[in-house]
């Protein structure tokens, strides 16, 4: 059926060429085209109905209705939102910026979807005076609806964060967050609403709210006969006076602001509370324009109908100039009237309203003059009459918290609506059941994935509420697969959830993508955990020679120039897996070598001691391309704490594809890196990586290199603590010395071995610091401050210019060229035999 057209004319203008240029500039900025094509308002949803899924559609809509709806008439088209829409791109112009009558009459359903948006009013033009999501609400539905937005004007006179004006029509299930700061009048929900039975219900306000003028936790200025129900204000809201004259005419209350010439039937705020701080700090004496639940009247308030306020209360605090204390009216202030009392007609009804004494100081603002239809200045009758407070109890903090007022304000009116309760105990006092319910989706986070055999998996994650999930599982890094969430799916509890795989087709690795959706249907993002190859444990055919593995000790051996403290890690600490070879070493074990440092510095001040973490061999040993040493945060601290300057000292780890000294100022960026990400059981990995031309790590210039005769290989040789991969120790002075394995060829010599630095681009930088050539152990050696990729090459005198081979200094092996040095020694798998 075709929708009423309201005629409901504006005190407001707006020249329209402004605002079609300031859309068509947000439409450009708003990203791909929209998907929606206009159609003129009809019968059914096939004409005038939109389904608005971004901001693109949206700037769309709100330009269509600019350029085509002609003055006098109002925007009767339905929205309904598929979608979060961010407006935050660009300077926000409400929805139907008002002309002289024009205002939105049609049903904006945000389905629960949230709009965020902002809008700043300099002050230079008189157009702009007017913020919100929507200018003018006239006779229209916004409903279902959560509104984030930041608007800041230097004069604009109405804001409010749904609507600047609801002239009519119902604003429903609307939560809104953000701030208005420095308007002249300001609104949570709305600036200002009149008209024909304006309604505003089942919302809250979370903004905080500055204002100049009239400023409300829910709306700034009604004055209209209409309903506020059901709605609460949690934020802060100030009134900043422009001085302390009692002329001064600004509220400030934390559901109303101001109360004005309210029409024949008068306005009914029942079920609605304040928790929020309602201040005038610049004031230097209690207002009768300030209180917890309405600020007060303006001109001739209460000149029309009866205004009911039922079951609601006050919590906040409400203050005034710079008291240390809650002093302000906990439930009204008072109104500026006309000396005549015959134009003070309204008779005030109040219906088991409460508030916390200690929230404020009077119950109520005085009123002037003084009549006996509203009360005199010192409240001795009427307004302030014993037979009106009484209907105003306070509670006690215990009775706001223990259901004691909350039996009384399910007994009211609209406390029971089809026989369940609307009211249900919070932690500190009763709130609203619809506030209760959940808005935010599951807020999931990552746990561990243990590959428990070629064909099982358990996966673990955390979920801060109960509800549903679901998951796929694909192969690692194919991609995020779309998860439907309205199927049956498996039992989501509050804290720790176990995921069980038993039908995995490879040894490979996987990931497995899960969302989740709460008893509101709220359905949280979509989080991915990557499930590790399978890692098989070490295995040593019977047939193979013998293997003597030490077991895990620590041994300390002392000679005439050094001592030598020795971990060993044991048998059950390596794991070989698919050409690749882990060792992990335990805490207690580097603990104890601390130990065992701590000793010797009293013991041995002068002797260099040397540190070695060894790696047993196994008999698969030669045949790994990834070789990863994984040591505990805490033990490395321990040692780190026991290295003395005076002392040489070194780690040396053992392995197989290179062989790696890092000093003392890395292993303290590293232990330093390992206490931000925080935890006990933070890990550091020393990787070595042999590649190949098949591995899609390289680059195609990277790759290019290993066609080179003179270059004998690639490696990658990187740590990483937890998912850090740390690469450059410029900054903190430290420096690694590595060697890398390559056997000279007949008529092959040492001093003509270098190693290159190989970038993503295919060029080279040659390494001269610290180069030498290891005869004992066939290794290119070299100094850098920077893990990367590296290539060794021979590379003969008439082929480099005839380099010294002394340059950068030379060593008879690893050890003499690094003091003070932690080293992380891999083995190479080309062993001179």
């Amino acid at each position: 059926m075709r929708r009423n057209i309201f005629t409901c004319f504006a005190k407001w203008s707006a020249r329209l060429p402004l605002v079609l240029a300031a859309f068509a500039l947000l439409a450009a900025l708003a990203g791909p085209a929209p998907a929606l094509e206009w159609k003129e308002p009809g019968e059914g949803e096939e004409k005038g109905h939109y389904e608005v899924k971004n901001a693109a559609d949206l700037y769309f809509f709100v330009e269509q209705i600019v350029k085509k709806i002609p003055a006098n008439q109002n925007v009767e088209y339905d929205v309904v939102l598929t979608g979060d829409i961010d407006l935050t791109e660009m300077n926000w112009v409400p929805i139907n910026p008002p002309t002289e009558a024009n205002g939105y009459s049609g049903t904006f359903d945000g389905k629960g979807h949230t709009i965020e948006f902002k809008s700043r009013d300099d002050g230079t033009d008189a157009n702009t005076q007017i913020l919100g999501l929507f200018g003018r609400i006239c006779g229209g539905v916004v409903k279902d609806l959560v509104v984030s937005a930041d608007l800041a004007s230097s004069r604009s006179y109405r804001a409010g964060i749904v609507t600047a004006l609801l002239d009519g029509g119902t604003i429903e299930n609307v939560r809104v967050y953000g701030a208005i700061g420095n308007a002249s009048w300001a609104g949570g929900i709305a600036c200002v609403i009149r008209g024909t039975n304006p309604k505003i219900l089942n919302c809250a306000n979370y903004a905080r709210i500055t204002s100049f003028g009239y400023a409300g936790g829910i709306a700034g200025m009604s004055e209209a006969s209409g309903r506020i129900e059901n709605c609460a204000n949690y934020g802060e809201i100030i009134g900043v006076s422009t001085g302390t004259s009692s002329s001064i005419t600004d509220c400030t209350g934390g559901i109303i602001g101001c109360l004005y010439d309210t029409a024949a039937n008068g306005i009914t705020i029942s079920n609605c509370y304040n928790a929020g701080a309602i201040r005038q700090p610049n004031r230097s004496s209690i207002s009768n324009k300030v209180g917890g639940l309405l600020g007060g009247g303006y001109y001739e308030w209460f000149n029309g109908g009866p205004l009911r306020v039922e079951y609601c209360f006050n919590y906040g605090p409400v203050t005034i100039g710079d008291a240390a204390t809650a002093n302000g009216p906990v439930i009204t202030g008072g109104g500026w009237d006309t000396t005549d009392p015959e134009d003070n007609i309204l008779t005030p009804i109040f219906n088991n309203t409460f508030y916390l004494p200690g929230s404020g100081g009077a119950l109520f603002g005085t009123m002037k003059p003084e009549n006996p239809n509203i009360g005199g200045a010192n409240g001795e009758d009427g307004w302030g009459s014993e037979a009106i407070k009484a209907l105003v109890k306070g509670m006690t903090e215990e009775e706001f918290a223990d259901g004691t007022m909350l039996t009384q304000l399910n007994a009211g009116p609209g406390g029971t609506i089809d026989g369940k309760p609307q009211w249900a105990q919070g932690r500190y006092y009763p709130e609203l059941i619809n506030f209760l319910v959940d808005w935010m989706p599951p807020t999931l986070t990552h746990g561990a994935a243990d590959r428990v055999s070629d064909a099982e998996a358990a996966v673990t994650f955390s979920s801060d509420e109960a509800g549903t999930y679901y998951y796929a599982v694909t192969e690692s890094g194919a991609g995020a697969p779309a998860i439907a969430t309205d199927g049956e799916g498996w039992e989501l509890v509050a804290g720790e959830n176990t995921i069980t795989l038993n039908n995995l087709v490879s040894k490979s690795a996987y990931d497995i993508h899960i969302r989740a959706k709460d008893a509101e249907g709220n359905v949280s993002g979509q989080t991915k955990i990557t499930i590790p190859a399978y890692d098989p444990p070490v295995t040593i055919p019977e047939d193979d020679p013998p293997v003597t593995i030490p077991e895990d000790n620590v041994s300390v051996v002392t000679s005439e120039d050094k001592t030598v403290i020795t971990a060993n890690p044991g048998t059950n600490a390596v794991k070989v897996a698919d050409g690749s070879k882990t060792v992990v070493i335990r805490t207690d074990i580097l603990t104890e070598m601390a130990d065992n440092i701590a000793a010797l510095n009293t013991a041995q001040e002068s002797k260099p001691i040397e540190i070695n973490v060894a790696v047993p061999r196994t008999a698969a040993d030669g045949e790994f391309n990834t070789s990863k040493i994984s040591l505990p945060a805490e033990g490395l601290k321990n040692i780190l704490e026991e290295i003395k300057t005076d002392h040489d000292v070194k780690i040396i780890l053992l392995e197989d594809i290179c062989e790696a000294a890092i000093d003392k100022a890395v292993l303290r960026t590293v232990v330093e890196k390992a206490a931000e990400a925080g935890g006990q059981d933070v890990t550091v990995d020393i990787i070595a990586e042999r590649k190949d031309e098949d591995d899609n790590s390289l680059t195609p210039k990277q790759k290019d290199i290993l066609t080179d005769d003179k270059f004998r290989g690639i490696y990658d040789i990187s740590i990483w603590v937890n998912d850090e991969k740390l690469e450059d120790f410029k900054a903190d002075g430290g420096k690694l010395t590595i060697g890398l394995p390559f056997g000279l060829g007949a008529g092959e010599f040492g001093e003509y071995v270098w190693t290159y630095r190989v970038d993503d681009d295919g060029s080279t930088v040659r390494m001269e610091t610290g180069r030498f050539y290891d005869d004992d152990k066939n290794l290119a050696v070299f100094e850098t401050d920077h893990l990367s990729v590296y290539s060794p090459a021979y590379e003969p005198a008439y082929e480099q210019g005839e380099p010294s081979p002394s340059d950068g200094g030379c060593s008879a092996g690893i050890g003499g060229a690094i003091t003070l040095l932690l080293a992380a020694v891999i083995r190479a798998a080309r062993r001179k035999d």
